[in-house]
């Protein structure tokens, strides 16, 4: 979730200027649209609608990518949640064999 008060706002139009496209175009500005809408591999862009603009941070933006990068290589670190699901199975086997 972003904090507007402790993140810096980035508008999605500055955003396709900030990050590179396909072949050395410019980023359409319907891409972040769509990955904070739909998102990708699961994964969705925090935004915030301030005043009627679309705002991410940059902070939102590395979560992303990070998230998507995580769940394009499953042999990757797990997340967080990943992570729990994994330890509340192993502990309901433990329990189920009397450990």
């Amino acid at each position: 979730m972003i904090d507007p008060f402790k993140e810096k706002l980035i508008s999605f139009r500055d955003l396709t200027k900030q990050l590179p496209g396909r072949n050395g175009k410019r980023l359409n500005i319907a891409t972040v649209y769509r990955w904070a809408t739909a998102g990708r591999r699961g994964v969705v862009l925090d935004s915030i609608l301030v005043g009627g603009v679309r705002y991410t941070s940059e902070g939102a933006v590395r979560r992303f990518f990070a998230g998507v990068s995580a769940a394009e290589n499953p042999h990757s670190t797990p997340t967080p949640a990943q992570r729990k699901r994994a330890i509340s199975k192993a502990v309901r086997d433990c329990e189920s064999e009397g450990l």
